[in-house]
C-alpha cells in the first residue's frame, strides 16, 4: 500500500532495522543463553565427489591439503560391516576430493590405525580389522603391529625389529625426525586365541624415521607420575613435547578423562597440566584435536561421554600452553557440524580448520562431510570466559611474544563487556528503541506527504 517514491524510505529503514537485529542477535541473544556467544561460523564444505562415509580413519596434512585412507563404516542396507582401504585427498585450495590411486601391495582394510607425515612421506601405523575372537566380524590378525610408508603413490612395508605390541585406538605424533606413539588397546597373545585379552595401555613407544627402529620411552623414574592408561585420547605436538588429552579407560568410575598430561621426548618425562576440571572441557573420548604451532594453541572439537551409552558432543575448545587457559568458541547452532565421535581434525598453514567424518550414536549415522572454520580471525568477543589453571605447570613453554588474534584483551569478559545489565532487560530495551525509531520516522514521512488513496497495481492482476 505504499507510494513508489515512499517504498524506497520504508527499504532503508526496514535494511538498518534488520542488520541492527542481526548484530543485536548475534552478539547478545548467544550470549543471553550461554551456548552459542557468537558469529563464529563452520562452513560446510563438503564436495559430493569425494570418499564414502567413515569413521576412526587415518588423517594426516599433505601439501596443502587434508590426506584420508582406510577407516570403517557399517552398511545397514545390506548388513555388513565396511572396512575401507582407500585413500582420498582433499585439497584446502580447491576444496576438492581427488581419489589417491593405492594400487598394488598396501595395508589391508582396517581401522583405528594412525597416519602421520614426515619429510615427503606418510606412514600409517597399527589399527585392527575385526575386533574380538566373539565378534561376526572377526577376522583372523585382527590387531596390527605394522608400519607402511606411503610415498610416490606406493604404499610398501618396512620392516622392522623390536616393535610395540599391536596397537588401536592409539596416538601418534610427529616431533623431530621420529613418530611418538601412546596409549591404546593391546590385544595381547594371538587374535586367534579365545583367551585374548584386550587392555588400555600407557606406553610410549618412539620410531625413528632414519634408522626405522622403535624404543620404548619409559620415564627415568619409575615412581614418577604418568597419565593413566587410556584410548580414543588425543595428542598433539607443540614446542617439542607431545600434549594428551583426554580419552576412554576401563575404569567404570572413571571410564571418561579430561585430564592433560605434556611429553617431553627428550628426557622421557611426564607433567601434568592440572586445572579445574569443571571450567574446561567436559570428559570425554573419541575427539579430535589439532594444533597451531605458531600461537601454542591446541583445539578440541566433538567426541563422547560413554558413561551409560555414549553421548555425543559439538563444542569446540582452544588451549593456549603460553598461558595455561581453556576458553570454549562459541557458534550459532545452525553453523555447527552434527554431534560425532571417531571423527577427524587438521589445521591448514593458512589457519583453517578442517573436520571430516565421524559418527553419531544411536541413531548410527555415518558422516563424509567437510567442515571448515577460519581460527585466525577469530576475535576474543567468539570466545567465552576464560579459565586459567594453576601458574607451575606453564614454565614448560616459552611465552609468545606476540599473543594469538583472539587473545587481545587481558581483561575481556563477554558478560561484564556486553551486558553491563540484566541481558533480557537489555534487549528488550534495544528492541523496543529500535521499533520505536523505525516507527517515529515512518509516521514522520507520512505525515509530511499527506494521505494518500490506496494504489493497485494492475500488472499484479490478469484475466483469463
Amino acid at each position: 500500500f505504499f507510494s513508489s517514491s515512499y517504498d524506497p524510505i520504508m527499504l532503508l529503514i526496514a535494511t538498518v532495522v534488520a542488520r541492527l537485529l542481526k548484530n543485536l542477535g548475534s552478539t547478545l541473544l548467544f550470549k543471553l543463553w550461554g551456548k552459542h556467544k557468537g558469529g563464529v561460523l563452520w562452513l560446510d564444505v563438503s564436495d559430493d565427489k569425494g570418499p564414502s562415509v567413515r569413521y576412526s580413519h587415518g588423517v594426516a596434512v599433505v601439501n596443502q591439503g587434508m590426506l584420508v585412507t582406510h577407516g570403517y563404516y557399517y552398511s545397514h542396507p545390506t548388513n555388513k560391516a565396511m572396512w575401507l582401504d582407500d585413500m582420498w585427498w582433499f585439497s584446502f585450495e580447491k576444496e576438492k576430493w581427488y581419489k589417491v590411486p593405492n594400487d598394488g601391495e598396501k595395508p589391508s582394510p582396517r581401522y583405528r590405525g594412525t597416519a602421520v607425515m614426515h619429510d615427503s612421506a606418510v606412514y600409517f601405523f597399527g589399527g585392527e580389522d575385526g575386533g574380538h575372537p566373539y565378534s561376526r566380524t572377526y577376522v583372523w590378525g585382527a590387531h596390527f603391529d605394522e608400519v607402511w610408508k606411503f610415498e610416490r603413490n606406493k604404499w610398501s612395508l618396512i620392516p622392522v625389529g623390536m616393535r610395540p605390541p599391536a596397537l588401536q585406538s592409539h596416538s601418534a605424533i610427529v616431533i623431530g625426525d621420529s613418530m611418538v606413539v601412546f596409549g591404546g588397546l593391546i590385544a595381547d597373545g594371538k587374535s586367534d586365541q579365545v583367551n585374548s585379552v584386550v587392555r588400555d595401555s600407557d606406553m610410549v613407544w618412539v620410531f625413528d624415521f632414519k634408522s626405522y627402529e622403535w624404543q620404548s620411552a619409559d620415564p627415568p623414574d619409575p615412581q614418577a607420575a604418568v597419565p593413566p592408561a587410556r584410548r580414543s585420547h588425543t595428542a598433539v605436538a607443540l614446542g617439542g613435547r607431545m600434549l594428551v588429552f583426554g580419552g576412554f579407560t576401563k575404569d567404570p568410575q572413571h571410564p571418561n578423562l579430561n585430564d592433560l598430561w605434556s611429553f617431553d621426548p627428550s628426557s622421557n618425562e611426564w607433567f601434568e597440566i592440572t586445572y579445574e576440571k569443571h571450567e574446561g572441557p567436559r570428559p570425554r573420548g573419541a575427539h579430535a584435536a589439532a594444533a597451531n604451532k605458531d600461537t601454542n594453541i591446541m583445539y578440541v572439537f566433538g567426541g563422547a561421554d560413554c558413561k551409560i551409552g555414549c553421548k555425543c558432543m559439538d563444542d569446540l575448545w582452544q588451549f593456549d600452553v603460553s598461558t595455561g587457559e581453556w576458553k570454549e568458541i562459541y557458534s550459532p547452532k545452525t553453523s555447527v557440524p552434527n554431534n560425532r565421535h571417531f571423527h577427524s581434525m587438521v589445521l591448514s598453514d593458512e589457519g583453517k580448520m578442517y573436520v571430516f567424518g565421524g559418527e553419531s550414536y544411536k541413531p548410527y549415522k555415518y558422516f563424509n562431510d567437510v567442515w571448515k572454520m577460519d581460527v585466525m580471525a577469530l576475535g576474543s568477543r567468539y570466545t567465552g570466559n576464560r579459565t586459567k589453571t594453576k601458574p607451575e605447570p606453564f614454565r614448560l613453554f616459552p611465552r609468545l611474544p606476540v599473543k594469538p588474534p583472539f587473545v587481545t584483551d587481558p581483561e575481556f569478559v563477554p558478560s561484564a563487556t556486553l551486558l553491563p545489565f540484566s541481558a533480557p532487560v537489555r534487549i528488550m530495551m534495544g528492541v523496543f528503541c529500535i521499533i520505536a525509531t523505525a516507527v517515529a520516522v515512518g509516521m514522520f514521512c507520512n505525515k509530511k506527504r499527506g494521505p494518500k488513496a490506496p494504489r493497485f497495481r494492475s500488472e499484479h492482476y490478469h484475466t483469463a
